[in-house]
């Protein structure tokens, strides 16, 4: 199993108290060959769910509720069959897309309920730290549990 940071960008507009403008956005799919996390699914949900391509997807994490990142989200975690994950701060944000809806659940982070945007720039260094290092530590277990029933394998083979 190998774990796998990958980014793709995506083009659209971003609107807001009437203004429109052109934007790029990072979707970022986080995971292995078998399942990944989908962050800010942003502008295309097909363009998206191609970059995702068979892999299962575990949740559809919004970081905040700006439209560019959730207009599409919707779409996307219906095409994937994933949950929805917002801050509850965001709901109003979330309704002025999709009316008298909910997403799936909320976002909290290090046991606090706190939107991206809210994030100082050292928890946001410490939580990418800590994804980095554990994604480090699936491809390290991965390769070990490989290695593992190679052995058991070769050695059932020759006995």
């Amino acid at each position: 199993m190998t774990a796998i940071v990958q980014n793709l960008v995506t083009s659209g507009t971003f609107q807001l108290d009437g203004g429109s403008w052109d934007v790029d956005n990072n979707v970022w799919i986080v995971g292995d060959d078998s399942e990944v996390l989908v962050i800010d699914p942003a502008h295309d949900a097909a363009q998206v769910a191609h970059a995702v391509g068979d892999r299962g997807v575990a949740a559809v994490l919004l970081t905040h509720g700006h439209d560019d990142h959730i207009r599409y989200a919707r779409e996307f975690a219906d095409k994937v069959g994933a949950p929805v994950y917002l801050h509850p701060a965001d709901q109003m944000l979330w309704e002025a897309i999709y009316p008298g809806t909910r997403p799936d659940a909320e976002i909290v982070y290090a046991g606090k309920q706190a939107a991206a945007h809210t994030l100082s720039q050292t928890e946001i260094n410490d939580l990418t730290t800590t994804l980095k290092g554990n994604l480090a530590k699936i491809a390290e277990h991965g390769k070990r549990a490989d290695g593992i029933v190679k052995a058991m394998l070769e050695h059932a083979q020759r006995t």
